[in-house]
């Protein structure tokens, strides 16, 4: 087994870590992709309803980032849409 404090990771790792024991956790999910493409997870203690809801909070944290990322594209789009609506909001002809 390499070394793992010399991994690219090992501060962030270590931080998250130390993060996590600060907030005493009954339930951990852990969710990695390879360098190849594949997902791994693995957990202690999680039951079903506790992974739907981790995985619910990731999947709200991605779509959060994706929102500040391309708010202005988002809203030059909706922008647009609003002007191609009519008074009474159908679409104009």
């Amino acid at each position: 087994m390499s070394d793992i404090t010399k991994e690219p990771y090992a501060k962030w790792l270590e931080e998250a870590l130390q993060s996590l024991t600060q907030q005493h956790p009954a339930k951990i999910a852990i969710v990695a992709l390879s360098e190849k493409g594949d997902y791994m997870s693995t957990y202690y203690e999680c039951g079903p309803i506790d992974l739907y809801a981790m995985g619910g909070s990731l999947q709200a944290e991605g779509l959060w980032r994706e929102i500040r990322a391309n708010g202005n594209i988002l809203k030059q789009i909706i922008e647009e849409a609003d002007s191609d609506e009519g008074a009474d909001g159908s679409p104009e002809e």
